[in-house]
């Protein structure tokens, strides 16, 4: 029979300093201020021993509600107390209400000691767990037999490639890849496509491969997986040259 554990002991939150009230209200009038939110503040002693303030807000804004939460709130709690709990210095929280001051919140109740509460767990073999989970696992199958993701030649099912995936013709898909392929034959530069689902890089193969003076290669694997269009004589991209010293121009022009 075990022993009742005894809650634990509260202690009464230390009054605050008039001082840290007075510059929490300062913080607050100024963040309120710079936001253009017209609004009146009551501050009180919280009972966790923080600041407790009430945002009473002029007039009606749209999302602002007396009583619940929201981002403008949770935003201006925030910036307030990052600036009024400095490092090194005792940290006392302040928390918001709009149209009062917010509900105390209601301490968790505390955990029981393990072994308390909980009904007990029978202890089970090691060796009896292993047998369960090798039976429950599904046999894979063996190499050179009919099995999952195998036809009936003993072969893995792949799919298709994009040169020969059979897809529906878009028009104007297939007058851009043609520019675009027309463009790269021309200039000799490399142009990646990407990303794609399959069904657009076998469009782009399909399209391109009318185009004399260049290839459509694939390169990449899963998402990575992109069109490149290649041609066959590269040409080598100019040197950078040196940018202008546009302060001397303008020395010069005046």
């Amino acid at each position: 029979m075990t022993e009742p554990v005894a809650p634990p002991e509260t202690t009464a939150p230390r009054p605050l300093d008039p001082q840290r009230v007075e510059e929490a209200r300062k913080i607050l009038t100024e963040l309120l201020g710079l936001l253009e939110l017209p609004a009146r503040i009551e501050l009180q002693d919280a009972p966790d021993g923080g600041i407790a303030v009430a945002l009473h807000v002029e007039g009606e804004l749209q999302g602002l509600a007396n009583g619940k939460r929201n981002n403008v709130i949770d935003s201006l709690q925030f910036l307030a107390n990052k600036i009024l709990n400095k490092p090194n210095q005792e940290r006392r929280w302040i928390t918001l209400g709009l149209g009062g001051f917010p509900e105390p919140r209601t301490p968790k109740a505390p955990r029981p000691p393990q072994g308390q509460g909980q009904a007990p767990v029978a202890a089970v073999p090691v060796a009896a767990v292993a047998q369960q989970a090798a039976v429950a696992a599904p046999r894979a199958p063996k190499p050179g037999r009919q099995g999952q993701g195998q036809p009936a030649g003993g072969k893995p099912q792949s799919s298709p490639d994009e040169h020969s995936l059979e897809v529906a013709e878009d028009p104007a898909f297939a007058q851009a890849v043609r520019a675009l392929a027309e463009k790269s034959a021309a200039l000799g530069r490399f142009y990646a496509i990407a990303p794609l689902k399959q069904e657009d890089r076998a469009r782009v193969v399909k399209a391109s491969a009318g185009v004399a003076g260049m290839r459509a290669l694939l390169e990449g694997e899963g998402r990575g997986r992109r069109v490149v269009l290649t041609p066959d004589k590269p040409t080598p991209m100019p040197k950078l040259s040196v940018m202008p010293d546009f302060d001397d121009e303008e020395d010069e022009e005046a």
